[in-house]
């Protein structure tokens, strides 16, 4: 077994009250959680990519400094969540409560019909882009 396959479901919850939990360097990579309560709780540097989440509760979490890639939110609660310095890249929120969700200082990729349901007011000094930037944009 390979050092990576270790610990891949260290962080996978199923019904489990995680609130007001401190997440920090955790890799969340290939995790899924299903019915979990992470309320409250803080995710700093942070890694979430293949991640699934499925009727979770992020109500007033913040996601800080986190890479969220491919990511899926599939019926969250994510009310009041505030997502700050993050980079949201081809992820699905499907059927996701958004109502007063917060991206500050984020860069957001393709990441399907998220803006739809989140007002211009909550995206403080937010970038988007329909497709990955090119690679020219690079120095």
């Amino acid at each position: 077994m390979t050092a990576n396959d270790r610990n891949r479901f260290a962080f996978s919850y199923t019904k489990h009250d995680v609130r007001e939990k401190n997440f920090l360097y955790k890799n969340f990579n290939k995790s899924s959680s299903y019915q979990s309560n992470f309320s409250k709780s803080k995710f700093v540097s942070s890694s979430f990519i293949g991640t699934k989440f499925k009727f979770c509760s992020f109500y007033d979490a913040l996601f800080e400094n986190c890479m969220i890639r491919g990511a899926l939110f599939k019926k969250c609660n994510l009310q009041t969540a505030i997502f700050k310095n993050c980079i949201v890249s081809a992820t699905v929120f499907d059927g996701v409560k958004l109502n007063e969700t917060k991206f500050m200082n984020c860069k957001i990729i393709d990441s399907g019909n998220l803006f739809s349901n989140i007002e211009e007011t909550n995206l403080e000094n937010t970038k988007r882009y329909n497709s990955y930037p090119c690679i020219t944009d690079f120095s």
